[in-house]
């Protein structure tokens, strides 16, 4: 049988769109079809890494040749960027309203059709005008081929996959200078051997328009699409704003598309200005070198320290997380480039200029040339991601442009020293944007991290469950109540005495203990509802939400997540015999907690309200004459945080293995009500 990508990709395959694909898809294995979606998407940024370089080669040709001025110069390096800043925007917005897959493959069309033109060029206004065409189909192909990655890739390869259609622009790089060394190295005339170099980048992009053709709409966009009129009809009974409208009212949503955004034009005020004027920064420090010698020169940086790079942050941003990763890259860079600006002779000797220039390479692409590409395909709601995706890559453009623009100007003004101390600046920017304003989505589902906070108080799309969960009872979608607490969940019940081995694993933390008697409804007629009376004075009615996916740490654990909602009510202790009615069980328990929130996780909260918490039990269980023990996670406060404080817990947590090799199975990982319907334990306590 097809794996769910396979199935949800291929149009000759029929797949049923549902919450349950999605989680499929979250969980599955890398497979061709990841493969060949990730070569599709990667040849346009191939194209845009290749025109990146070869314009600033070409350059320095038509300059002689056209007499072309200074301003004339800037315009033609650096006006795609800002031509790409539109089309980002345009593609973006239509891939949200129509589809992905409606406009896929057009946009390399364009680019193509501007790569091929700017060849024929008669004039350097004319070829102005192309290069903005073409520049316009680059900033389209951004928010559709990352957001198509990020929809199909599982969750917890999502961060390398989406890095490696985003390193096709390393590839870019390197192929750029080899084809110029090779042209120049032929004896051509100048002017044939720069329209050459433009025309040339028209084929890779060609060359995958049909492939991008057949590639099938994402499951998660048709999903989205059939909840989108339901979704409008419960904002319009509450008034609320729906679409980019919606998103940008929700105020954590606004903070992530400022921080994306803002990271993405500092980034490429830095990269972009360096790139297009890289023969231009080598010609600076080495004045005697030939065209074809300053080209291998940079054709070095970036074979050497680039493609490395993109390749490094690819293999392992899935495990370091893109914060930490975008947030090293900055600080690395600002050290470089405050280098170059401070180090004598560093901006005057190859050596020490290319140890420091390179170091901005490596880190540029072990860092936030990277993650800038990854964090807006992942952080923003389905309905308005490539809106969103295309706001924060024209952003980008427009500090591409700004950069270009400024930096060829002022280099031979300045120096190449006064220009590393702004753009120093600039990276140091980018890092406090960075660590303000901006999350870490690594190995979370993409309907966690966006579904619930675009809701405003409203009720959320349904989480997407793993196979086999549970469907929710009609009151799972009843509307909030006072007195009503959201927690997502995560508990693993085992058969027998809880061992002193597995009791010393636990108290290497400072837990609390409580003893007391649940009763509970197990009724397998309730589905996910549980129901108990909580130490004989209160009842406590909890709903199943749905799952948001699994949590699984290598060797030690591996279970659902659980939502749940709950609502406790005063009561008074049952009558005599009142415990012992058919289907109500009593549980007694010797519960050992902590409150994993107390600034001991990753998440550092310190319970102050609107923070998130998350509670650890190992529970000593007896039910009649049956011993059992269970551990547990229940994390508490804003929808948005739950996960990443329960996974966070679960770290800590497990850090230690279990005594004796024990793993906890995803089959003892269930709710206390399913667990006493699922075992079998007798209704009747002993008594």
């Amino acid at each position: 049988m097809p794996d769910p990508v396979s199935r949800a990709a291929d149009p000759a395959q029929d797949a049923e769109i549902s919450r349950e694909l999605l989680a499929e898809m979250d969980e599955a294995a890398t497979s061709k079809e990841h493969w060949k979606i990730l070569l599709t998407a990667g040849m346009g940024f191939f194209t845009d890494a290749y025109d990146l370089f070869i314009i600033g080669v070409a350059a320095t040709m038509i300059v002689p040749q056209w007499h072309v001025a200074s301003y004339q110069k800037s315009l033609l390096i650096s006006l795609a960027l800002l031509t790409s800043a539109a089309g980002a925007v345009l593609f973006g917005h239509i891939a949200d309203r129509f589809g992905r897959r409606k406009i896929y493959g057009y946009e390399v069309l364009v680019l193509a059709a501007g790569a091929v033109a700017s060849a024929f060029a008669p004039g350097i206004w004319w070829l102005i005008a192309f290069r903005a065409i073409l520049g316009f189909g680059i900033g389209g192909d951004y928010p559709v081929s990352a957001t198509i990655m990020s929809e199909y890739a599982a969750r917890r390869h999502r961060g390398r996959m989406v890095a490696l259609v985003f390193s096709m622009q390393g590839a870019g790089l390197v192929v750029g200078p080899v084809i110029a060394i090779g042209l120049l190295s032929m004896g051509i005339s100048q002017d044939l051997t720069w329209r050459i170099m433009l025309a040339l980048g028209a084929i890779p992009a060609l060359a995958v328009f049909w492939l991008r053709r057949q590639i099938r709409e994402t499951p998660r966009f048709l999903l989205a699409q059939m909840e989108a009129r339901e979704a409008a009809e419960q904002a319009a009974r509450a008034r609320q704003a729906t679409g980019i409208r919606g998103m940008l009212a929700d105020r954590r949503l606004l903070r992530w598309l400022l921080g994306a955004s803002l990271a993405w034009l500092l980034f490429d005020f830095v990269y972009y200005g360096n790139t297009i004027s890289s023969p231009l920064i080598v010609k600076l420090v080495d004045p005697d070198g030939s065209l074809i010698g300053t080209t291998a020169w940079t054709l070095a940086i970036f074979a050497v320290a680039a493609l490395p790079g993109y390749l490094l942050a690819a293999a392992t941003v899935d495990r370091i997380g893109r914060r930490a990763l975008q947030a090293t890259g900055f600080g690395v860079m600002a050290v470089a480039f405050a280098g170059l600006w401070l180090v004598p002779g560093a901006t005057t000797s190859l050596a020490p200029f290319l140890l420091l220039f390179g170091a901005t390479y490596f880190f540029a692409q072990f860092g936030p040339n990277t993650t800038t590409f990854i964090y807006p395909a992942e952080i923003f709601p389905v309905r308005v991601r490539t809106t969103s995706y295309g706001i924060a890559a024209a952003a980008g453009k427009i500090g591409a442009f700004i950069g270009a623009y400024v930096l060829t100007a002022l280099l031979p003004a300045t120096g190449l020293g006064k220009v590393s101390a702004l753009v120093a600046v600039m990276s140091l920017l980018g890092l406090l944007v960075t660590i303000t304003l901006l999350p870490e989505p690594k190995g979370v589902s993409l309907e966690q991290l966006t579904e619930a906070p675009f809701s405003h108080g409203a009720e959320p799309l349904a989480a997407a469950e793993s196979p086999g969960t549970r469907s929710s009872p009609p009151l799972a979608r009843g509307r909030p109540q006072p007195g009503r607490t959201r927690s997502l969940e995560a508990r693993w019940f085992v058969p027998g005495e809880l061992d002193a081995a597995m009791a010393g694993w636990f108290a290497r933390f400072p837990t609390g203990s409580q003893s007391r008697e649940d009763t509970y409804l197990a009724d397998p007629q309730l589905g996910g509802l549980s129901v108990k009376l909580r130490h004989g004075q209160a009842l406590e009615v909890k709903v199943y939400q749905g799952s948001p996916g699994m949590l699984e740490v290598a060797g030690r654990a591996c279970g659902r997540l659980e939502w749940w909602e709950k609502w406790s009510f005063p009561s008074d202790p049952p009558g005599p015999g009142g415990a012992d009615l058919p289907g109500w069980r009593p549980v007694r328990k010797l519960i050992h907690r902590f409150p994993a929130a107390s600034g001991q996780t990753a998440a550092g909260t310190r319970g102050l309200d609107g923070e998130p918490r998350c509670q650890v039990e190992l529970t000593e269980i007896r039910v009649g004459d049956q011993a059992w023990w269970s551990l547990g996670f229940e994390a508490t406060g804003p929808d948005s945080l739950l996960c990443a404080e329960l996974e966070a817990a679960a770290a800590l947590v497990f850090a230690q293995p279990l005594p004796g090799g024990l793993e906890l199975a995803i089959d003892h990982c269930q709710s206390y009500a399913q667990w006493l319907i699922d075992s079998q334990v007798p209704s009747q306590p002993a008594r």
